[in-house]
């Protein structure tokens, strides 16, 4: 049980070149409504932005308290640079996001308190939209080949023409239902 001075959400973003996403990104966390209930941190790693994205950063979120900001010499990549985050990071929880997502206040909340009352997950995900709204394939089953093929063949545009195909994966997008999923 964490006491009221500890860190429950870890929030990781990794930045290159992002200074057009990066503001709409970390004001989603913040405002106009805060993630409540729980305490959180933001660390953000950029990686050697050339467009100015980490002098924004500094500008707008450096006197935050939320935020922690690094900022690396080169371009380390986007797994070295989460890791580096993940090392940091003093939450309980640690969660990745990326620096063109809008997240919602909502649906982080309801993530940390899923994982919080089962402690057989390790790990959970939410849907994601895109910016119209529509439901973006996020997560699978194991894979095997004859899997992975007829999967392609039925996210396939050509197969879209038939209604069965259409409406399955329409279904499968937008399921309100908990799912466990191989990845």
């Amino acid at each position: 049980m964490l006491n009221s001075n500890q860190i429950k959400l870890s929030i990781i973003v990794v930045t290159y070149n992002s200074i057009n996403e990066i503001g709409d990104c970390l004001d989603a966390l913040i405002e106009p409504n805060p993630i409540q209930g729980f305490s959180f941190e933001v660390i953000v790693i950029d990686n050697a932005s050339a467009d100015g994205t980490f002098a924004y950063l500094e500008k707008k979120y450096l006197n935050n308290n939320l935020f922690k900001l690094v900022y690396n010499n080169e371009n380390t990549g986007f797994a070295l640079a989460c890791n580096q985050g993940v090392q940091m990071a003093t939450g309980q929880y640690v969660m990745l996001l990326n620096p063109d997502t809008v997240a919602q206040v909502n649906s982080i909340v309801q993530l940390v308190q899923y994982i919080d009352s089962n402690e057989d997950v390790g790990v959970v995900g939410p849907r994601i939209l895109d910016e119209f709204g529509t439901a973006q394939e996020s997560y699978g089953n194991q894979l095997t080949v004859k899997q992975e093929f007829i999967g392609k063949l039925l996210y396939s545009k050509y197969f879209e023409i038939f209604p069965f195909v259409k409406k399955w994966k329409h279904k499968k997008l937008t399921s309100n239902k908990i799912t466990e999923v191989g990845w």
